[in-house]
């Protein structure tokens, strides 16, 4: 199974029913995720916003973190927050969104984002090996 980089937009797609589930779904059968620890704090606040809205109960969202930590390959290297404010600095792009390129960049791995701007950033920039959740079809296997 090929590994990417799982960043915090696709992770919480996973949990939720929103637009986009199904594809992150059939991503998790497709992939082995690997994200920097840091997927686990952004997934649980977006979260917390639908727990706030009324859209899923906080219970959920715990189990839906839990369930994330168990299904991904988690790396907590402080280095990566070194390479993640170079490369904010760089892009001119919040350092959170950087350490997924961070990551990618050290693993030599494919960044899976539905984050059409970091997408566009990590082509243009510094990561080409990227892979829109919106591209992901029942025919792509890997």
């Amino acid at each position: 199974m090929k590994r990417v980089i799982l960043d915090a937009s696709v992770a919480t797609k996973l949990f939720l029913t929103v637009p986009g589930n199904d594809l992150a779904w059939r991503a998790a059968k497709q992939f082995h995720f690997v994200a920097p620890a840091l997927v686990l704090t952004e997934t649980a606040n977006a979260l917390w916003k639908y727990v706030k809205r009324g859209d899923t109960t906080a219970e959920d969202a715990t189990g839906a973190v839990t369930h994330l930590a168990e299904i991904t390959e988690i790396h907590d290297n402080p280095m990566l927050v070194e390479r993640a404010l170079s490369l904010a600095c760089k892009l001119s792009h919040p350092v959170y969104d950087c350490t997924y390129l961070a990551l990618a960049e050290a693993e030599k791995l494919a960044l899976l984002s539905a984050d059409k701007r970091l997408l566009a950033l990590a082509q243009e920039h510094i990561w080409p090996d990227v892979i829109s959740l919106n591209s992901l079809t029942s025919d792509n296997t890997s």
